[in-house]
């Protein structure tokens, strides 16, 4: 506890004989008073070190006043209090957040090439291991079979798509299985699963494409390789991966300064690593005596942050195993960490403060905010089934001060585009006039899979791992959509769907700060101490560094 709380050692041998004449049970509530702050402890990553709220040093002179308070109180502060993270942003950081962002992304790209340029490989019985352990993906895997094979090296296709966009490094990566409307974190795992199944039966051909993609033979070690989402690798190892995937282009831009059309300032994006993957981080340094005295951790994503953070609920599950006592609660600000998930992919330039402009208002835009909620609250239901302890996790949506919104945007924009996007399938199932070559169904309204239905149950009835703070909505009536509408032909569906949501963006009113003000919290402006210094640079013939 001394070095990681950064306290003193203690100073003397004898006990006092007047807390030592009491009974265990009161030295006990004694400590507990002693120690227990009401705002609990957070994680300061700077010192990597826990403090008070006010970032001030815990008070832990009483475990010092003797050597047996200190065995006997030693381990209890972490007892008493929640241990709080949240994400986390440095400006020496930002970069080499985004660029382990590319590089999982690029690892998972490359191994669904991989995947399908072999699949030809996969022998009837890899299905049915295949299928014992992901049902849901033999049948994407199989409609990949009379597909061209993707031609390597992928890495150079993936750094052409990554400078678009004013907020890069937010895109899912593969896009291979998009059409199967499957969670991410599932095909990523059934496609390791199966390469390692075929990488054990074609190891000669399967290493040949990988020393060529990856510059290694072991096909298990290309595997082995891989990160997970929670993770925080060290600049080391993300030097290493980025020589060995050659990513030194991207690494380079992901330095560079940018301006806004003919402005003088020149901006860049602050990349987060989650507060999961902080916390993870974290625990992972503490002795596991120490872990076994937590009881309550919160995590709290508070900004959007790299790596797909929806999924990293999965890296908390061996804590909760190890420590059947501790209860983790992910808050997840619903404005902040989700909904600007998409809203910055789809930014065409830098936002404009309110306070240069007042004039500019920024909405909330309707399209993507259903995939995107389906992500958080899939993923966290995932947990489950991942080996997540019963009642030892729960996933928290939090409104904020934005309660009304929140539930505004869950009935209009979740509720509605699941119940018409299931009466529209519903209706191609028995046959509605359509020409599939200009539509997909699946896509019409939203990418959300049909599991969001439970998920939205589970999170109304605030059952399994799912709560919020806010109403979610009602489900609209499937059944109505569908009579009145199965006689339509998808024009029809698609024109009645743009004339209901037209004006059905999200004002973001006061006393909420304006939305173009928040979505400008994940930019850095560059200083203009260093645009002075690179001018100096290039005036004396110096490189610029980046």
């Amino acid at each position: 506890m001394s070095d990681m709380l950064g306290s003193p050692q203690p100073s003397a041998d004898m006990p006092p004989a007047s807390i030592f004449t009491l009974p265990y049970e009161l030295r006990y509530e004694i400590y507990k008073h002693y120690f227990t702050h009401d705002d609990g402890y957070v994680f300061q990553p700077g010192p990597g070190k826990l403090t008070a709220v006010d970032g001030k040093p815990i008070d832990l002179a009483l475990i010092y006043t003797c050597r047996l308070i200190a065995e006997e109180a030693n381990d209890l502060p972490l007892r008493f209090n929640t241990v709080s993270f949240s994400t986390v942003y440095h400006p020496e950081w930002s970069a080499w957040a985004g660029r382990f962002h590319y590089q999982l992304d690029l690892q998972a790209s490359m191994r669904s090439d991989l995947l399908l340029s072999m699949v030809r490989q996969v022998t009837p019985d890899m299905y049915s291991q295949i299928a014992l352990k992901f049902p849901r993906f033999v049948p994407m895997l199989k409609s990949k079979r009379g597909r061209p094979a993707p031609q390597a090296p992928f890495r150079y296709k993936c750094e052409s798509k990554f400078n678009v966009g004013v907020y890069r490094c937010l895109s899912e990566g593969q896009k291979q299985w998009r059409s199967g409307r499957e969670r991410t974190s599932m095909v990523n795992q059934a496609v390791a699963y199966t390469l390692r199944l075929i990488g054990q039966r074609q190891g000669q051909r399967v290493a040949a494409w990988v020393e060529e993609e990856a510059a290694t033979h072991d096909i298990l070690g290309f595997l082995d390789k891989a990160y997970e989402p929670w993770d925080i690798p060290s600049k080391s190892d993300l030097t290493s991966t980025g020589f060995e995937l050659d990513d030194k282009r991207v690494w380079g831009r992901m330095n560079e300064w940018r301006k806004k059309g003919n402005g003088k300032r020149r901006y860049r994006e602050k990349f987060r690593f989650s507060a999961a993957a902080v916390a993870i981080r974290f625990l992972n340094s503490l002795p596991i005596h120490k872990r076994l005295q937590l009881r309550k951790v919160v995590v709290h994503e508070d900004h959007v942050s790299v790596a797909h953070p929806q999924r990293h609920a999965q890296g908390l599950i061996p804590f909760c195993r190890e420590n059947p006592r501790l209860r983790i609660e992910r808050r997840v600000d619903v404005l902040n960490a989700i909904i600007q998930q998409t809203e910055l992919s789809q930014l065409s330039s830098l936002p404009t403060s309110s306070r240069d402009d007042p004039n500019t208002r920024y909405h909330i835009r309707y399209s993507c905010i259903t995939g995107v909620v389906a992500d958080w609250l899939l993923e966290g239901l995932a947990t489950v089934d991942a080996g997540m302890p019963a009642d030892a996790f729960t996933l928290v949506l939090d409104s904020g001060r934005a309660t009304d919104l929140c539930s505004d945007i869950f009935q209009l924009a979740v509720q509605h585009g699941i119940a018409w996007q299931t009466a529209l399938e519903r209706c191609h199932a028995i046959g509605i006039p359509w020409n599939t070559s200009q539509v997909i169904p699946e896509y019409t309204f939203t990418n959300a899979p049909q599991d969001l239905w439970q998920a939205l149950e589970h999170l109304s009835n605030q059952t399994s791992v799912l709560r919020c703070n806010f109403h979610p909505g009602q489900p609209l009536d499937v059944e109505k959509i569908f009579n009145e509408c199965s006689n339509w032909n998808i024009r029809k569906w698609q024109n009645c769907w743009s004339s209901a949501n037209v004006h059905r963006d999200f004002d973001v009113l006061p006393p909420l700060p304006a939305w173009g003000d928040t979505l400008l919290e994940n930019f850095e402006m560059e200083p203009e101490r260093t645009r002075n210094k690179d001018r100096k640079r290039h005036r004396v013939g110096g490189r610029r560094l980046t």
